[in-house]
Formats: C-alpha cells, sequence, structure tokens
C-alpha cells in the first residue's frame, strides 16, 4: 500500500465515523506490512487531522487514528511498537 492509498483509505473511515477500532487498525497493518513506516503514517494521519480541522468530530476521529498508529491505546489495538 502507498502513503497515498493510506491517506486516502484513512479519509474515508474518518468521514464515516468511529476510528478507533479493528478495520483501521487493519488498514494501518496492511500500510505496515506493506513495508510502510510508523513515521510517515504519523505524519500523513496528522496532515489529515489538519484537514479536517474545521470540523470538531471529523478532527477527533483522525485524533483516534493517530492514537493506533503511535500505540497510544490498548496493546491489542497497536500496529507498531509503542516508542
Amino acid at each position: 500500500m502507498t502513503d497515498n492509498e493510506l491517506q486516502n483509505r484513512l479519509k474515508e473511515k474518518i468521514k464515516q465515523g468511529n476510528c478507533f477500532h479493528k478495520q483501521v487498525q487493519a488498514i494501518l497493518c496492511d500500510y505496515r506490512d506493506s513495508g510502510g513506516k510508523q513515521e510517515t503514517a504519523i505524519k500523513l494521519i496528522e496532515q489529515l487531522a489538519i484537514d479536517f480541522s474545521g470540523d470538531e468530530i471529523l478532527h477527533a476521529n483522525a485524533y483516534n487514528i493517530l492514537d493506533i498508529a503511535t500505540g497510544w491505546c490498548r496493546a491489542d489495538m497497536r500496529v507498531w511498537d509503542k516508542q
């Protein structure tokens, strides 16, 4: 999965609603397994949060994804080792 594909898939999830679930984790795992780096994923998600900063709910959805990407979540939701 490319960086652009990750960003597009996460953007759609953000628009759909609650983002702290296994479907989002699976997207991040696919990205990781295809060689995607945690640092790049974090930057892309932070950019999505900025893009959605005008909508409080969508902005919060982006930060839920960021929690998974950074490992600031339950151990069973982590994609990369917690830094």
